[in-house]
């Protein structure tokens, strides 16, 4: 009796033997969470790319990513000098190859099917970005999540989805938590601009260029605040910078004629913004022991309202010499 031979297996397309994902990582100075977000990136369920940019760190950042570069193949290393969160994404996205996009912070990590169930959500929805609910850690080690997301559907439309991002509300304006077909940004060649708070000068162009949005609503990103991060240096330039992000979002939607449109929801992240610049103004002064702090506050908050009704389409030119003297005095 002959053996039968086993059958031959048609090889998979190379649309699933290539990866389909590329994770960007800014690293700067952040050796003691670095090896917990890249191990949860090497865990995915599917093949991904990895691009860890060296962002100029002064630890051991540089080292490690280069260790776990030397024994994973899908892990590239960019090395620059130090430039900033923006500058840093733009580096790893002109050096990543996959037709999606998807941003980890460095001291933040990812479930093991974070991009697995993202993807399928984009394929699901045929969207152009996917969206995750996301766990927070705070600093004494205590998890929350927020519950805006189960309010969602699976599927918004572009509209909708521009609309939500603008009020960071049940979508914030974080690039992390989401996957992006790359094509939004190359097309209209879109890049981050190298300021503090680039993700939300950048979002609204990229989800208004969105056909549909798809939602995944459990916790795949774990957001682990700590002290030392960017958003918990109080400087007059990170202040200056959140006046110019805010500004950037209003030229783009008056350029782009959907000012009108979208009017009433920038007006209501403009009001939401005044606040946080008003606190971040008392903390820098507090914190360098100057006077004034109230008075400065209050000034911090009246001028980002001054966004939502000054009609000077390029209200950002000039704006950080003017917030940098005002924070000064």
């Amino acid at each position: 009796m002959q053996p039968q031979e086993a059958p031959l297996r048609t090889p998979p397309p190379v649309a699933d033997t290539q990866p389909q994902v590329a994770i960007i990582v800014p690293v700067y100075n952040v050796a003691p969470y670095l090896s917990r977000c890249i191990e949860s990136l090497v865990a995915q369920s599917i093949p991904v790319q990895i691009v860890l940019v060296d962002d100029g760190a002064t630890d051991a950042s540089g080292a490690i990513a280069d260790w776990y570069a030397q024994r994973h193949a899908n892990i590239q290393v960019v090395h620059q000098q130090n430039k900033g969160p923006g500058a840093a994404r733009n580096a790893g996205l002109a050096a990543s190859t996959a037709p999606f996009v998807t941003f980890v912070d460095s001291d933040d990590y990812v479930a093991t099917d974070f991009v697995e169930r993202m993807l399928t959500g984009i394929r699901r929805s045929q969207a152009d970005i996917a969206i995750c609910t996301y766990t927070t850690i705070t600093r004494l080690g205590f998890h929350f999540r927020p519950i805006m997301h189960k309010l969602l559907p699976p599927t918004l439309t572009g509209a909708k989805a521009l609309r939500l991002i603008l009020r960071d509300t049940s979508i914030q304006n974080y690039c992390w938590n989401k996957l992006f077909r790359r094509t939004l940004f190359t097309d209209q060649h879109i890049a981050f601009p190298h300021i503090c708070y680039e993700d939300i000068a950048t979002m609204p162009r990229l989800f208004s260029r969105a056909r549909r949005v798809a939602v995944v609503q459990d916790a795949l990103y774990f957001y682990c605040r700590r002290p030392g991060s960017l958003l918990a240096i109080y400087t007059p330039e990170r202040i200056t910078d959140g006046f110019t992000a805010l500004a950037m979002v209003r030229d783009f939607l008056i350029d782009s004629q959907q000012y009108r449109k979208f009017r009433w929801a920038f007006q209501f992240l403009i009001h939401k913004f005044a606040i946080y610049i008003a606190a971040d103004t008392i903390r820098l002064y507090f914190k360098r022991q100057w006077p004034g702090a109230a008075r400065a506050a209050w000034a911090a908050y009246l001028h980002t309202l001054d966004l939502a009704t000054n009609d000077v389409i390029a209200i950002h030119q000039g704006m950080g010499v003017q917030a940098a003297d005002m924070l000064q005095k």
